[in-house]
């Protein structure tokens, strides 16, 4: 049986080589949850990741465990969200692995097009009220 294992590490270490030194009785291992902190990296502070690890010993094998997406009848108009920030692309994977089609509408211009817009803001005082940081792929 599998046990979990939690822990940080700085993003640039290896995985392996932090088992095999501190954790040499783990046999193999599998990632279940990974995550970036950078909250500190502004201010000079190494950012790190957080692990959390599916890891068997010998004599131990995983768990088959699969996740099963059923396939949901297809609306009859496609659902349509509003906005691309993270809960609407969120969204939009969820309904994609249930195969359902949707629309994902945006306001404001395409990333690249965007940030000539907010550097205007920021270096002139220029804002543009259609297209700016509060809109966007995860603008908000």
């Amino acid at each position: 049986m599998a046990n979990l294992l939690n822990f940080k590490l700085p993003f640039d270490y290896d995985v392996a080589a932090y088992l095999k030194s501190s954790h040499p009785e783990v046999v193999d291992y599998r990632i279940r949850s990974k995550s970036l902190d950078a909250r500190g990296a502004p201010r000079g502070k190494k950012p790190f990741y957080l692990y959390q690890l599916e890891v068997i010993h010998t004599g131990e094998q995983f768990s088959n465990e699969t996740k099963i997406y059923h396939t949901c009848k297809q609306f009859l108009k496609a659902p349509i969200i509003v906005g691309a920030g993270p809960a609407g692309l969120f969204a939009a994977l969820r309904f994609a692995e249930y195969g359902i089609k949707t629309r994902v509408i945006e306001r404001g211009e395409e990333a690249q097009r965007r940030m000539l817009h907010i550097s205007k803001y920021w270096r002139k005082g220029e804002l543009n009220t259609e297209s700016n940081v509060c809109f966007g792929e995860g603008g908000a």
